[in-house]
């Protein structure tokens, strides 16, 4: 009796032995397990972050045609293929293969792209150019110069009329050509005057046009800035004749002339030498469609619906 019993109790500490061990055996795989389903999504979330930040660095390459963009996107290509050489997917083959798919024909649309991108320059350097605000300063100095030519008629018309009062004043006698000398000289002023701010307007015209041109690439802002570049200077070589008489302001309207030149010389025909290459910005937004294309789109919403569905579908499986 002693021994049955005492076989019972050997038994019955054994079974609980078993089961505590059991037990914590069990909680040890859930920990790991745990930890394992926490580290593989971690993995398969960097490569979803990979896949995007590469998708991005190529629309980046395609707009500015700069190496340094392509760099980018071939070193996030190379970081995703070793990520998913690291992670041990259910449906490995089909990932591979989907990944190797999109990089394939985005490669493909890559060679086309620089095929046809034979400009050095790109948008963002003519944007990059136009905040500069060199082309401001040549804006600035011309009014300046400009409006200093008015002040000077001014200053000259203003002087007549004082010498004309003065006289009348007097009571000096005053002979009828000398009023009609007066009136004329008046009118004489009052149209170099005019002339001169007409100059301001063309200036204006020429930098918006210019300046259309150059943020948007549509032909239609040359034609204001081409008509206006070419009304300026007739208009100031009839000023010039208009002022022959003043030496002092035939000389203004010189340096006026000059600067205008150094305006369009320096800074806006080269710039606009430059978007004529570039192409406009629909063109660039037809090669960014191009190459985001329907298939590219397929291809990269494939390889992410395959990495999503990974994720989904952990548990039950080694994931090691």
């Amino acid at each position: 009796m002693n021994r049955i019993i005492y076989i019972i109790i050997c038994v019955s500490f054994l079974a609980i032995i078993t089961f505590q061990y059991y037990k914590s055996s069990t909680l040890q795989n859930s920990i790991i397990e745990n930890q394992s389903i926490k580290l593989f999504k971690e993995k398969v979330s960097k490569v979803k972050l990979l896949t995007l930040q590469a998708r991005e660095a190529l629309k980046q390459y395609i707009l500015s045609a700069k190496q340094s963009d392509l760099d980018i996107y071939y070193s996030k290509v190379q970081s995703i293929e070793n990520s998913i050489n690291q992670i041990k997917f259910q449906n490995e083959l089909d990932i591979h293969i989907l990944f190797q798919k999109w990089t394939e024909y985005a490669h493909e649309k890559i060679i086309s792209i620089a095929k046809l991108s034979k400009s050095e320059y790109s948008i963002n350097d003519i944007i990059t150019e136009i905040n500069t605000q060199k082309g401001k300063n040549y804006f600035d100095i011309f009014r300046i110069k400009i409006d200093s030519f008015i002040e000077t008629e001014e200053y000259l018309l203003k002087g007549r009329k004082e010498n004309f009062e003065a006289s009348i004043a007097a009571n000096r006698a005053i002979l009828i050509d000398e009023v009609k000398l007066n009136a004329r000289w008046v009118e004489h002023t009052h149209k170099v005057i005019i002339n001169a701010k007409d100059l301001l307007i063309y200036a204006l015209n020429i930098e918006t046009g210019a300046r259309g041109y150059l943020i948007t690439g549509n032909k239609k802002f040359l034609e204001p800035y081409e008509g206006s570049v070419k009304i300026f200077f007739e208009h100031l070589r009839e000023l010039k004749k208009t002022v022959s008489d003043n030496q002092e302001q035939v000389s203004a309207l010189r340096v006026i002339s000059e600067h205008m030149e150094q305006w369009l010389n320096n800074i806006l025909k080269p710039l606009i030498d430059k978007r004529t290459k570039i192409g406009d910005l629909e063109a660039e937004q037809n090669i960014l469609n191009n190459l985001m294309d329907k298939k590219e789109k397929k291809l990269f919403s494939d390889l992410n619906n395959e990495l999503n569905k990974a994720l989904k579908d952990i548990k039950g499986r080694d994931i090691w």
